[in-house]
């Protein structure tokens, strides 16, 4: 049985592996190289786009999978990363979840310990807030804001 070369060119094009080539973070849009074409403008998919959502956009030269309904990549969507050699998996243990920035900076939970950790560079800081109470760690020391501080109660 022979196929129409419609179908086979559909079939074929529902699921590929490309490379971020052009982001355009504004409009949560990308075009991504596969082989030596370039798709347009499409979307990535994320964890959460409702009353929560979630951003951690793809960047240029990642490489990713796009998805595409009936194999038309006009209507593709990233819907993941792949880990490449320059850019390996950030843990090797099913306990943990980790992510890393480009910095330097990383937080990891490790489920086994229940251990959680957050690392940012020295230059960097980490802020706490909730409601009119403020936690800042950084460098130089530790502030602490609050309408009032109960030690020891």
């Amino acid at each position: 049985m022979m196929r129409a070369p419609d179908t086979d060119r559909r079939l074929s094009n529902l699921v590929h592996y490309g490379t971020v080539e052009n982001a355009d973070y504004a409009k949560a849009r990308v075009r991504v190289r596969i082989g030596p074409n370039v798709t347009a403008w499409i979307p990535w998919s994320t964890s959460r786009a409702g009353g929560d959502r979630s951003w951690h956009p793809p960047e240029i030269g990642e490489q990713v999978v796009l998805v595409a309904p009936g194999g038309d990549l006009n209507q593709a969507c990233v819907i993941g990363a792949v880990y490449q050699e320059q850019h390996p998996a950030p843990a090797s243990k099913a306990t943990v979840s980790r992510m890393e920035w480009e910095d330097g900076a990383w937080m990891e939970y490790d489920r086994e310990t229940h251990g959680y950790s957050l690392n940012v560079p020295s230059s960097g800081k980490i802020t706490l807030r909730c409601g009119a109470s403020t936690l800042e760690i950084g460098n130089e020391g530790i502030v602490l804001k609050a309408p009032r501080i109960d030690l020891n109660p």
